[in-house]
């Protein structure tokens, strides 16, 4: 592929201001996107869940079938305090237990407090499990998730300003159809390896930050017809997701570390950021995460950028957009 070597001049494509940092300001790069301070809501009535830790949960469909979700409950979590979830999205063939361990969710479970859900995909319109992309499957796919979202607010308190979706290739596709739904409870997205253009986002403006490399040969950075149809170009869809987020300004662009290229864009409403991490010569994979080495031709991993932590702090950032925006003005 020759798409690495072409991107090397990524940010003369983009048209962005080019500054090369060194690696002792990284720090600073990554204070960047760390709150000023932790969002909270209301307490809640005390809420006991039935279990602790992971478990797969069974969910009757209406034609008759069952789904299944991983749901992940930190010890830690306080009864009467909101707590943050995180929907996570396998890819394309994938499985809900393998995207946990992949995005090393239960550590961001046990650190941060966040109940982690991950739903199963089912074949559909693929050969393999994966997240309907199609109108009707889609929205089976969608009611599904919202069906297991009900169930977590069940088993939890759980803080409204602080439910977040991640997605990996196919399910990064997903997360962002299914976070920009007029009825969505949805956030913040992150995704990693799965563009799409939206047309529109009735659920208003999300903030999303972007992972993709410049290798990768499933979903080619330039775009390309994949197994899961045609997806368009990261710049593309990356400065149509800005348009629908309400930003009418350019993007700044920087580099660090080995060659991992960072986009904001300008002039965005209080709680729609755009961020996007470009990794040079990276492939199919999650920047930071453990993967199976069962499919070589997914290329290499981004080692020096943790993608889960990013979007941990890109969420949180976010969260307390959504908080402020509901408090009354003084």
């Amino acid at each position: 592929m020759e798409n690495g070597k072409h991107l090397r001049g990524l940010p003369l494509i983009l048209g962005a201001l080019f500054v090369v940092l060194s690696a002792c300001s990284v720090p600073g790069l990554s204070q960047e996107t760390i709150p000023a301070g932790a969002t909270t809501s209301a307490p809640c009535a005390p809420v006991t869940p039935d279990f602790i830790g992971s478990r797969t949960l069974d969910f009757e469909q209406a034609d008759g079938s069952t789904r299944i979700a991983q749901v992940h409950i930190p010890a830690q979590l306080d009864p009467k305090e909101p707590v943050p979830v995180v929907l996570a999205f396998h890819g394309y063939g994938g499985r809900s237990a393998q995207v946990v361990e992949m995005m090393k969710l239960d550590e961001l479970a046990k650190e941060s407090g966040v109940v982690v859900v991950a739903p199963q995909g089912q074949i559909s319109e693929f050969d393999k499990a994966g997240w309907g992309l199609m109108p009707e499957h889609f929205a089976s796919d969608a009611l599904f998730v919202d069906q297991v979202l009900t169930e977590v607010n069940d088993l939890v308190c759980v803080d409204r300003h602080r439910v977040f979706a991640m997605g990996y290739s196919n399910g990064s596709v997903f997360a962002q159809k299914y976070a920009c739904r007029k009825e969505s409870s949805i956030v913040a997205v992150a995704s990693v390896a799965g563009t799409v253009i939206a047309k529109e986002c009735p659920g208003g403006p999300i903030p999303l930050i972007y992972f993709h490399g410049t290798e990768d040969e499933v979903v080619p950075f330039g775009g390309a017809e994949t197994k899961i149809g045609w997806l368009d170009g990261v710049e593309e869809s990356l400065l149509a997701w800005a348009r629908l987020n309400g930003c009418d300004g350019g993007e700044q662009t920087d580099s660090f570390e080995s060659e991992v290229v960072r986009q904001q864009w300008d002039n965005c409403p209080e709680g729609a950021e755009v961020w996007s991490y470009v990794t040079i010569d990276g492939g199919h994979r999650w920047p930071g995460g453990l993967h199976e080495e069962w499919n070589p031709a997914h290329g290499t991993v981004e080692t020096t950028l943790d993608a889960t932590t990013r979007s941990w702090r890109f969420f949180e950032r976010a969260a307390q957009a959504s908080e402020q925006a509901e408090r009354p003005s003084r």
